[in-house]
This record gives structure tokens, sequence and C-alpha cells, in this order.
């Protein structure tokens, strides 16, 4: 795979790109995972999987939260529900979840949007973008966290807005 920045919007090729962020492979895939995180940020984490054969998961990422025992496994404590709806995710319908949880003095913010795919297939994806901002390793837990709510969420929508596939991948 290979990164890079190209300025026209019309690079086409196959891969996705993540705003002005271009993922791109030499060869057909029908998995992709990528994820980022930054010296800078050391408390944010974000993850973008990309599946084009499997199945929708079922149940859905708002019904997998519904389940006590999904929350307790993913996050060992219940959060609170922050926001929850349906909003586009490279052109596709995808469930979204947003919660927050404070851990020691600290604001925890989960987030993630999972598509929702009438035929899986090449050209409409499961897409499963996470966004975490829990610090990686217990030392930096004690660390006051510079991200507040507000903060989280519009980076959050920003990179929602900005994932799509590039033009004439499929």
């Amino acid at each position: 795979s290979q990164l890079s920045a190209p300025d026209a919007e019309s690079f086409g090729g196959k891969g996705y790109r993540i705003g002005k962020l271009l993922i791109a492979t030499d060869h057909d895939q029908e998995n992709g995972d990528t994820s980022f995180s930054s010296p800078a940020a050391k408390d944010v984490f974000i993850e973008l999987l990309v599946n084009a054969i499997s199945p929708n998961p079922s149940p859905s990422l708002f019904g997998r939260w519904d389940e006590p025992n999904w929350v307790e496994a993913t996050m060992g404590r219940k959060p609170t529900t922050a926001r929850r709806r349906v909003v586009t995710l490279a052109g596709m319908q995808a469930e979204e979840l947003l919660t927050k949880a404070n851990i020691d003095k600290r604001l925890v913010m989960k987030m993630w949007a999972e598509s929702i795919r009438p035929v899986p297939g090449f050209a409409t994806p499961l897409l499963t973008l996470q966004m975490d901002t829990a610090p990686r390793r217990a030392e930096e837990m004690s660390v006051a966290g510079p991200w507040s709510e507000l903060d989280a969420t519009t980076v959050w929508d920003a990179i929602v807005k900005s994932v799509r596939p590039r033009p004439f991948a499929i």
C-alpha cells in the first residue's frame, strides 16, 4: 500500500481517501485496515476498516450497543451515549455512535460509525470507522486529557465527512 496526498481530487484508481490522505494499493483488495495515532496527540487513535465481501454484521452497531454484555466487553464499563444517529459515510448510510465516560477524572470518548449496506460488495464495502480518546498507556492516564467533548466531536465529524471512495476505484 502507498500513502500520499495528491492535490487533484480526481486522482483515480484503487483505494480510498480520508480527507486529503490517499490510501492506494497495487492490487484489488477485499479488506483494508488503516489506523492512525500521533505523537502530538497520544490519547487519540483512529481506525478505518474496509471489508468488501463480508456480510453485514448481525446485530448492527446499534443492536450490539443495546446488548449489555457487548458494552462491558468493549469498554469495561457503561459509558453515556453522547450521540446516536444515522449519518452518511462514503456515500452510504451508516449507524453512528458516540460515547463518553469519565475515567480517573479524564473525559474519554469512543466513537464508531458503521456502514449499512443493502448489498455487500466492492462498490458498497463494509466501513467501520472508530476513534478513541483514551490514553494507550497507563502512565498517560494521570495526565488530564486535552480533548473536550466539543473538540472530539468536531474532529470526528470532519473525519466522517471526509471518508470517501476514490473516483474510479470500483
